[in-house]
């Protein structure tokens, strides 16, 4: 594992919400060249909501503080989720193959600073409590 958001519930709301990741070793950094045949993921997990939100979500990396996320053109997009069947007190795991985005990013800055931003796409229900579990960079 490179980095991970703490390990507390993140609660989303009707705006974007911004996630820093964090290395979890003096060792790791999301900026270090990945080993050759090594797959980089995005893993979300214990998504679960308290009933559904109506809405699907985007995940972007690293989007500036401040930028107002574009949806599926914007160059930090790496995929949408969605809370389908996530209300059953089963919560659900997801994963985003970001390899290619990782590779990019360590080519081109040093800098470690690694952070996922989640925006509906459209108005969630104000009842719905939606929430991540914790989210992950795993290279594997």
């Amino acid at each position: 594992m490179f980095v991970s958001s703490e390990p507390t519930a993140i609660a989303l709301d009707k705006g974007a919400t911004r996630v820093v990741l964090k290395s979890v070793s003096p060792r790791t950094s999301a900026a270090r060249p990945l080993p050759p045949q090594r797959q980089v993921y995005l893993r979300l997990s214990r998504l679960q909501a308290k009933g559904q939100p109506g809405v699907s979500y985007n995940v972007y990396l690293n989007l500036p503080a401040g930028e107002a996320p574009r949806g599926v053109n914007d160059p930090h997009y790496v995929g949408t989720f969605n809370y389908f069947n996530a209300t059953t007190g089963r919560p659900q795991d997801i994963a985003f193959n970001v390899t290619d985005w990782m590779q990019r990013y360590a080519r081109e800055t040093n800098d470690p600073t690694l952070t996922v931003t989640l925006a509906p796409a459209g108005i969630p229900q104000t009842d719905s409590a939606p929430e991540i579990g914790q989210i992950q960079l795993v290279a594997e």
